[in-house]
């Protein structure tokens, strides 16, 4: 169970943060996880993805690797990943997996 961030807490009917479970939940995880570049976040240096290189330069595998390494840590399993751009914003889009269930997910690249 988690709280549900999308920039802000969102707030349901009762006045409550609203709350997430399952597969929502490990998503938006992993979009926390894949929008911090590795070693900015001071609480965890080890917490984000390895951008020691240009991610749009390095091959699909390697971009892959990359998203399931940093989120393999905290025990979140990408089943794939890539790197689309579109009007000159880039996006991570991948797939988690949990308790027999995939979802399609998304955060913004800078």
């Amino acid at each position: 169970m988690d709280t549900y961030v999308d920039g802000d807490f969102e707030i349901n009917v009762q006045g409550y943060p609203k709350v997430i479970y399952g597969i929502d939940e490990v998503c938006q995880k992993a979009k926390f996880i894949l929008s911090v570049k590795k070693g900015s976040y001071k609480y965890d240096r080890e917490l984000g993805i390895d951008c020691t290189q240009d991610l749009l330069s390095v091959s699909p595998e390697r971009v892959s690797m990359l998203c399931k390494e940093a989120c393999a840590k905290y025990g979140i399993d990408i089943v794939k990943a890539k790197i689309e751009t579109q009007n000159y914003i880039s996006k991570i889009k991948f797939t988690v997996a949990f308790d027999g269930e995939n979802q399609e997910c998304e955060v913004d690249f800078y």
